[in-house]
């Protein structure tokens, strides 16, 4: 492709030099760069990318994509937006694998995980070849790519489209985050249906105010859903009748109070699962759900209506449901048979956090001892409002350190502490390795210990460096180690 073509692509651009040099690649990484390459200078929050144009250029780059003018020593294409001129030009770079999928988006600040293990679950089951793009993992049929982020950068995204496209997919499923609707990520897609889970407080850091936070998960609706597509939106959110309103294409509600097209009643439920009663028309069906909560009845439904927009029906939306037997990291059972029980989860919002405190006391535990921290270099918030909810619903706690990333650990804790509204059971354990250990140490005969923060993470973000951390792997480790306690008497870990 050659940089005057490139040029065509992208609305308001404009060639600086010679438009007739070959472009063999693109890359938003100046490391990534090599002979023949077109990179593209992204301005983002910690480093502008048009500081690192002398390392692109030394590295072979033979064109650039920027949006100030200067004088780069090879030709350049000026543009309004470097993200939206990197989605566009990665999609039509790679044959607009998008347009060749059914694409299925899902957004919201709780649930998008588990939302699309179920749909891709029903999908499958339905002998539809379908990959999953999210949080945990990128993934079709045996292929697994590590999951930097929840929604790729444009360029990484329409390779792995394109990569899914090339094995047989017919079908994604993609967690779509509000950073990744707003920075543009996603420029260029549209989606056949676009879901929505919920909304509450959450990335303060990134979204000036909760209405801007709504709004960039409209973008879903108004600039990215196809208009033949179908929204699927939770009719029991206060933000339902805003996001309707956005939604370019057909609308399906669903809603566990009566006020939705598919309609839900939980029937059963229980620490291994519920049993959903799903009305959709005339039409109902006991569905069993092998995931634990109300919230978790919120996501089956969410994945209901998906099936039901794809043209699946009840019988075979409920066969693929049954066949998702958990989400890592979301309430998964660590350890089997011991006399404690330990749940970890990725709760890290105020509203997660809730949920799975009232689910976990669902299970009825004669003690719920909870180990959570906050992370670092996000909503300062929401740490006070999480220890308010912890005191209120857990019976022990011990508050210890999630990713404190480049923040400083003391100064979370604080932040967290000014919610405490009780000073008994509690314990700070900055360490989180110590303070799992702590907290199924004193764990007794059918207490249960939640874990909450980290869900499926294997690294612990601190001072700009990633260590080797599985919260699963420690509970696991401690099981082992109380059991050798009883046992032996040695407390030797």
């Amino acid at each position: 492709m050659k940089l005057k073509e490139i040029e065509e692509l992208i609305p308001g651009s404009r060639v600086f030099g010679s438009g007739e040099v070959d472009i063999s690649s693109i890359t938003y990484d100046s490391r990534k760069v090599k002979q023949g390459v077109l990179f593209t200078a992204i301005r983002g929050y910690r480093f502008d990318g048009h500081d690192f144009i002398p390392q692109a250029r030394k590295n072979g780059a033979v064109a650039l994509i920027v949006e100030k003018e200067g004088n780069y020593q090879v030709p350049y294409l000026l543009v309004e937006d470097s993200r939206l001129a990197l989605a566009l030009l990665s999609a039509a770079f790679l044959d607009y694998p998008a347009r060749k999928l059914g694409l299925i988006g899902i957004t919201g600040t709780n649930g998008k995980t588990t939302t699309s293990f179920l749909i891709e679950g029903i999908l499958n089951a339905a002998g539809k070849k379908t990959g999953l793009l999210g949080t945990v993992t990128y993934r079709y049929q045996d292929q697994t790519f590590p999951a930097e982020r929840t929604t790729p950068e444009s360029l990484d995204l329409q390779q792995y489209l394109a990569k899914m496209l090339s094995l047989g997919a017919e079908n994604v499923v993609m967690e779509v985050s509000s950073h990744a609707l707003k920075l543009k990520r996603v420029g260029g897609i549209e989606f056949d249906v676009g879901v929505f889970t919920n909304l509450t407080p959450e990335h303060g850091e990134f979204h000036p105010s909760q209405k801007d936070y709504l709004e960039s998960k409209a973008l879903l609706f108004n600039r990215h859903l196809k208009q033949s597509g179908v929204a699927i939106i939770n009719a029991d959110s206060e933000h339902a009748p805003f996001l309707i309103s956005q939604a370019k294409g057909k609308v399906l509600t669903y809603s566990l109070q009566g006020r939705g097209d598919i309609n839900g009643n939980i029937l059963e439920s229980g620490p291994r699962g519920l049993i959903l009663q799903i009305f959709w028309g005339q039409e109902h069906r006991d569905v069993g759900v092998n995931l634990a909560g109300t919230f978790n009845a919120y996501n089956t439904l969410a994945a209901v209506g998906t099936g039901l927009a794809l043209g699946l029906d009840l019988k075979k939306i409920s066969r693929g449901i049954k066949q998702v037997k958990g989400v890592p990291g979301r309430f998964e059972l660590v350890g089997r048979g011991e006399e404690v029980g330990v749940i970890v989860d990725f709760a890290h919002t105020p509203d997660s956090l809730a949920n799975v405190l009232k689910t976990a006391r669902d299970i009825a535990p004669k003690k719920l001892i909870l180990v959570f921290g906050c992370g670092g270099d996000r909503d300062r918030e929401k740490r006070a409002k999480m220890s308010r909810i912890a005191c209120e619903l857990a019976d022990y706690i011990i508050i210890t350190a999630d990713n404190p990333r480049n923040e400083d650990l003391g100064r979370i804790i604080e932040d967290m502490k000014k919610g405490l509204s009780k000073t008994g059971n509690i314990e700070i354990i900055p360490n989180r390795e110590e303070a799992i250990f702590r907290g199924i140490e004193i764990g007794e005969k059918e207490d249960l210990v939640l874990i909450v923060g980290k869900g499926h993470e294997t690294g612990q973000e601190i001072q700009g460096n990633v260590y080797p951390f599985d919260d699963r792997e420690v509970a696991r480790r401690a099981l082992v180690w109380k059991k050798g306690v009883r046992k032996n008497g040695r407390n030797e870990r």
